[in-house]
């Protein structure tokens, strides 16, 4: 199961670090790296979340502890509204 989440979240950590390995280094300047956030945050980034969520095993999940955590912070909101 590790490996499944590893090797799916993998594309997206590399993205992370590319894009910080690239800021770090100073090799473009501002506009061009509102450009690439733009693209990377638009684009990209909801491709990739689209892809994890259709690769992963949902036979793992704890349904009844899933249900159960929502339940808890929907009580939360809605006694802090």
């Amino acid at each position: 199961m590790f490996s499944n989440l590893f090797f799916s979240t993998l594309p997206l950590f590399g993205l992370v670090f590319i894009g910080y390995s690239l800021g770090k280094f100073s090799l473009f300047n501002d506009t061009e790296a509102k450009v690439f956030t733009k693209l990377v945050g638009l684009v990209v980034l909801p491709a990739l979340g689209i892809k994890i969520i259709g690769n992963f095993n949902y036979e793992f999940i704890n349904w009844k502890l899933y249900f159960c955590y929502l339940l808890g912070q929907g009580i939360i909101y809605f006694i802090h509204l």
